[in-house]
């Protein structure tokens, strides 16, 4: 009699991810997600390369067109989705510098810098959530489709300061040199921002295995590499170096009490030998 060997073959689940070829966040994201994903039996990423509207793509996580979309968190889409509550960014785009006309910058270089950003007015892309974080501190704003567009409103004067996430903000003077803008060296606003993975609740799976996985790459260091590797993440770190800098603190009304503010191990932290004298550099409000 002859006998039959069977083998079984599991394929991985292809996990649908849409990454932004126009991002600096999407292409980590899709580094991060791949280094997740690839190494574990059950699923791999397969990855779509179009310039969606956010709005667009938590619609299709919604409707399982996608199945991880990542965002700065809040109440209602914790509500909705299944929250990875790992701050994929360690916290580092809650620090923002402030863009200005080059011929108003003395003015930023006052001892009560918060005072002088209450007097002003600042300007912010609608859509973004920034501008209510702002807005709740009682700071006026002006509103536009989008940053391209607003730095030539800040040119125009149509208000006084950009705040933007550091490496966005270099990316914004060094595009427009026609416009004469620079960064407030010694100053940035800060407030906690995590940028979360979020799963369809239809898919806890999925969402306990991204969190295992991503919990492993913390776990052995690879996350830090990772994201350190990033010019986005650069940019704000050399930024913090500065021993004279200051921060501005603001309090983000969005952010659900279940954010792992206590766990260290996901927030970007100070070299040892400096981390006091920075934190209270950094912690300071005026």
């Amino acid at each position: 009699m002859a006998c039959i060997t069977t083998t079984q073959f599991t394929f991985a689940q292809a996990v649908k991810v849409n990454f932004n070829p126009n991002s600096e966040l999407s292409q980590f994201t899709q580094v991060l997600l791949t280094a997740a994903l690839d190494s574990h039996p059950k699923y791999s990423v397969n990855g779509h390369y179009t310039n969606h509207p956010i709005k667009r793509d938590l619609d299709m996580l919604r409707f399982n067109e996608l199945d991880i979309v990542w965002h700065p968190t809040n109440h209602e889409l914790e509500q909705e989705f299944l929250a990875i509550r790992i701050p994929i960014t360690q916290g580092l785009l809650g620090f923002q510098s402030i863009v200005v006309k080059k011929q108003r910058l003395p003015e930023f270089n006052l001892t009560n810098q918060r005072r002088l950003l209450a007097s002003l007015v600042f300007g912010a892309a609608r859509g973004t959530g920034d501008h209510q974080i702002y807005s709740s501190a009682g700071l006026t704003g002006v509103y536009s489709s989008n940053e391209n567009t607003l730095v030539h409103m800040l040119e125009g004067d149509r208000f006084d300061y950009l705040p933007t996430s550091t490496h966005r903000a270099h990316r914004l003077v060094a595009d427009n040199p026609e416009l004469n803008l620079t960064i407030v060296p010694n100053l940035v606003v800060s407030f906690v921002k995590p940028i979360y993975f979020f799963v369809n609740r239809n898919n806890p799976r999925l969402a306990s295995v991204l969190a295992e996985q991503i919990e492993t790459l913390i776990t052995k260091g690879d996350l830090d590499e990772l994201l350190h590797q990033q010019a986005f993440a650069a940019h704000t770190i050399n930024k913090l170096s500065n021993e004279k800098l200051v921060a501005i603190e603001l309090v983000n009304p969005a952010l659900p009490e279940e954010t792992p503010l206590a766990n260290s191990r996901y927030w970007y932290q100070f070299n040892s030998d400096t981390s006091t004298d920075k934190a209270e550099t950094l912690l300071s409000s005026l």
